[in-house]
Formats: structure tokens, C-alpha cells, sequence
């Protein structure tokens, strides 16, 4: 057997999904197995920041405080090669001095964005912080979910990461904007999730190719005139949720879209106890004459005695 087991022998990326599958801290020790192993996690192409990483760290290190955060810069800065997939969750992180780290966050984000990131999964759990611009210019970016930040319009750019693909914008908050004309370009965005945002209203997009919108749980100001925000013309996937098909279907929306080229359509929260949403829905169904498949997650009425949640499925 070669030194260093068999294991050693395996191509490159192969190893490297092995050590995917562990938690970074993990992968880290099998440096000691040999010295092919030695290196390997330094190239790792998926890095996972998640609550496991950090509850792991205290855990062990519960005297280290903020040392953790120089840890993961010190990860980052020995990393060799791209990183195809990046996680950083620090809304449990219990960070003591929120300001004090911002200058980290952009030193990581720019580490990343550097490496020909494609997929990056954000979740710092302080919404003032301001994301930097290396994440809106970043060519490679494909998958983008912003969890928990607040955005202004007015200090980005007018344009996303040119090749993103998939948008999934979750606990965001949208500020408002007084230049009327402004209008965020996504031309290879296909899949745009907008779940308990706040003021999508301030969020106005053009997306040629957008084939699924999803919009769950808005808050703050609801609008009917929100269609008008977006293209719906290719969409071929359209995922609602209660108050979304309440606001801009019922019969005090001012404005309906013309007939879509929606295929499937999912719909969660809906309770038929009130005339209020068979009048929404029925539109729906009007304006999707190529409908094919309907998904439906519905609340039973107390009145009944069921269960709080149902779903069916029409195919």
C-alpha cells in the first residue's frame, strides 16, 4: 500500500468532497495523516461558516472571545485556489461589539469574491451593516442569499453581479429611493426569492430571462401596484404566499398583470373561510391560462377542529 493509505491515491476532487462533508475544524486534522493530506484543506472549494463552527469554537476555546473571528480570517487567508461555495452565519455568534466588525466582514467578503466564488450564503445577524461593493461586481457570483440585511438603494450600484442566476433575499429590508428611474439590472437572473422582506416596493428589477418569482411573508408597506416592479413575461414558476395574493390579486388591487406564461403555481397560507381570498384566487386562475400543476399549503379554519396546516397538489 502507498504511504499514506489508499485514500491518498484518489483524484483530487474526490478528496476534496470527502472533506466537504466535515466541518472545517474537522477537515483541518486530516493534515496529520500525510503528507498528501497536509495541504488539502487549505483548497477546500466549499467553506461552511455556519452556528456549528462557531458553537464548536466556544465549546473548546470558551476563553478565546474574539479570537474566533481572527481563526476565521486566518482560514481564509491560508486557503489556495477557488472556493466554489461559501456559508457565513454569524447571527448566533453572540458578537459583543457589532461596529467593531465590520472591517472584518469586508476583509472576508473581499477574500472570498477574490477566489471565483459562485455560490454565498450570508448571514451576519446585524442589518446596518453595509454590504461592500466587491459582492455586487463579483463576475462569478451565480447564487446569491442575503439573509437579515437591510439595503439601500442609493448606495448600490445599478447593476447585481452580472452572471447571478439565483437571488434569495430573506429578512431583508429595502430603503427607499428618490430618484424615480432607478432600476436594478439582472439580465441572467432566473430564479428571485423575496421571503418576510420588507418594502419590495423599493426593490424595482429587470430581469429578461426571470423563470420563478417567490414572495412569502411580506411586511411593511404592501403596494398593489408591485407587478409593476418586475418582468413577468418568462416566468414559468410563481410561489405566493397569503398576504401577497391578498394585496396584489384581490379585488382592491389596482392593477392586474396580463395573462402570464405561468406553468406551475404554489400558494401557502391560504384559508378559503373568507370570500376575500376565493376573489384572489380565482383571478390567479385567470391570469395563468397555461397553467399546468397547482401546489397548494393551506390553514383550516378552527372552526373545524383540524390540524393548523393541509396541503394538496393538482397536477
Amino acid at each position: 500500500m502507498a504511504r499514506g493509505g489508499r485514500t491518498s491515491q484518489l483524484p483530487e476532487e474526490i478528496l476534496d468532497h470527502i472533506l466537504g462533508l466535515l466541518p472545517i475544524q474537522e477537515a483541518a486534522k486530516t493534515a496529520v495523516l500525510s503528507t498528501v493530506w497536509r495541504d488539502l484543506w487549505t483548497t477546500l472549494t466549499q467553506l461552511c461558516f455556519d452556528d456549528h463552527f462557531f458553537k464548536c469554537f466556544e465549546k473548546n476555546y470558551p476563553w478565546a472571545g474574539e479570537y474566533r473571528f481572527y481563526v476565521f480570517t486566518k482560514i481564509l487567508l491560508q486557503h489556495k485556489g477557488t472556493i466554489r461555495k461559501c456559508v457565513i452565519n454569524l447571527s448566533h455568534a453572540r458578537i459583543p461589539h457589532v461596529w467593531s466588525l465590520s472591517f472584518d466582514c469586508d476583509k472576508w467578503l473581499s477574500l472570498v469574491t477574490s477566489k471565483g466564488v459562485q455560490e454565498l450564503l450570508l448571514n451576519f445577524g446585524f442589518p446596518k451593516y453595509k454590504l461592500p461593493n466587491c459582492i455586487f461586481s463579483c463576475k462569478t457570483l451565480t447564487t446569491l442569499h442575503l439573509r437579515g440585511f437591510s439595503i439601500e438603494p442609493l448606495n448600490l450600484p445599478c447593476t447585481l453581479p452580472p452572471n447571478l442566476t439565483s437571488l434569495c433575499l430573506e429578512y431583508v429590508t429595502f430603503a427607499p429611493t428618490n430618484v424615480s428611474n432607478y432600476v436594478v439590472d439582472v439580465p441572467m437572473l432566473k430564479n428571485l426569492s423575496f421571503r418576510s422582506c420588507t418594502n419590495i416596493l423599493h426593490f424595482k428589477t429587470t430581469a429578461r430571462n426571470l423563470c420563478s418569482l417567490t414572495i412569502n411573508g411580506l411586511c411593511g408597506e404592501l403596494d398593489q401596484s408591485l407587478w409593476l416592479n418586475f418582468d413577468l413575461k418568462s416566468i414559468r414558476t410563481l410561489d405566493l404566499g397569503y398576504w401577497s395574493l391578498q394585496n396584489f390579486l384581490g379585488p382592491r388591487a389596482q392593477f392586474q398583470p396580463n395573462a402570464l406564461s405561468v406553468e406551475l403555481v404554489k400558494l401557502s397560507g391560504l384559508c378559503f373561510e373568507y370570500h376575500v381570498d376565493v376573489s384572489a384566487f380565482v383571478c390567479l386562475l385567470c391570469v395563468c391560462p397555461k397553467l399546468c400543476e397547482l401546489e397548494i399549503t393551506f390553514s383550516v379554519s378552527n372552526a373545524f377542529h383540524y390540524g393548523d396546516v393541509g396541503m394538496c397538489s393538482f397536477p
